[in-house]
């Protein structure tokens, strides 16, 4: 009998072990933290919003990259001069609203460099968007950056990532136990911009009340979650003008993979059809792809039947 012929194939993903620690300054539990990895080039400092105005959580200015999550949104941005005073008129309407602010900075003195600052708020603003987890309140900026960028300053994503995770952030990564169990995928890890790309022409039979329906975008569009990704099926709908916020380098080159397979809707000049069902990555860039514009995963939902009306007779 040979071994091998009924042993499955095993794939292992090794990640590099890393350490954080976790400084109170004031010391309790819910209020200012510090994390930082020994061996890194960042420092997380995350706070309630509106704790600025009873606390000084900055002894000095920084040039950081800066995240206000509450409520199921989240705003990204970027400042090279982060005061108390600023930070005081940021969350200033924010008193009674839960929510947390968390400032990527440098541990020491002009370890983040100033182009790492714009570089951080888009990577971030286009990960929290493909995520889908929250409602990302601003949009990537307009700015473009070379490969070599990517390579220089991926790391800097990467690292603000990890710290951000077990700072108790959750618009980037979600605990495997608050998934759905349809929509569960593996952890991978975060390469610089790639170009998105989707397998064309899948086996499309989504499971028993697993069929979902993009809401709020004036298509008619399904999908649902497969083995492999998540799949929009055949017949659904693409907007055919891309909203330039959306046209990032992620899906630039899906319109042209997928032409082949886009045909005209007859008597509609504002959308085209699919003629196969097609697997993307994930469903924030489905949706993304399909209207255009900047959707995430949550703009799936449950498809709303017309429920049939009995007439007594």
């Amino acid at each position: 009998m040979d071994i091998n012929s009924s042993t499955p194939e095993v794939t292992l993903i090794v990640q590099e072990p890393s350490t954080h620690t976790v400084h109170r300054p004031y010391g309790g539990i819910e209020g200012l933290r510090e994390i930082r990895d020994p061996a890194g080039l960042l420092l997380v400092t995350v706070f309630p919003l509106g704790m600025a105005e009873r606390y000084s959580v900055v002894r000095e200015s920084l040039a950081a990259c800066y995240v206000l999550a509450s409520q199921g949104e989240v705003y990204i941005g970027q400042s090279r001069w982060i005061d108390n005073a600023s930070l005081q008129q940021a969350t200033a309407s924010a008193q009674d609203i839960a929510g947390e602010v968390y400032l990527i900075h440098a541990q020491r003195e002009n370890w983040l460099f100033r182009t790492a600052l714009p570089y951080l708020e888009d990577r971030l603003t286009e990960l929290a968007e493909e995520a889908g987890l929250v409602e990302v309140t601003n949009c990537a900026s307009a700015r473009t950056w070379s490969s070599e960028d990517h390579a220089i300053l991926g790391r800097f994503v990467g690292e603000s990532l990890r710290l951000l995770f077990d700072a108790g952030c959750r618009v980037f990564h979600t605990t495997p136990a608050s998934r759905p169990p349809a929509a569960a995928e593996a952890d991978r890890a975060i390469v610089p911009a790639i170009e998105e790309t989707a397998e064309i022409d899948v086996d499309a039979v989504p499971h028993l009340g697993g069929e979902l329906a993009l809401a709020d975008a004036g298509l008619w569009a399904r999908g649902y979650y497969g083995a492999e990704g998540f799949v929009v099926l055949a017949g659904s709908e693409v907007r055919a003008a891309i909203n330039p916020s959306a046209n990032g380098r992620s899906i630039s080159m899906l319109p042209e993979q997928l032409a082949e397979i886009m045909v005209p809707i007859p008597g509609v000049d504002n959308r085209l059809r699919l003629g196969a069902a097609i697997c993307f990555r994930s469903p924030a860039i489905a949706a993304k792809f399909l209207t255009g514009a900047t959707m995430g995963s949550t703009n799936w939902v449950r498809p709303r039947y017309a429920e049939q009306i009995v007439v007594a007779e």
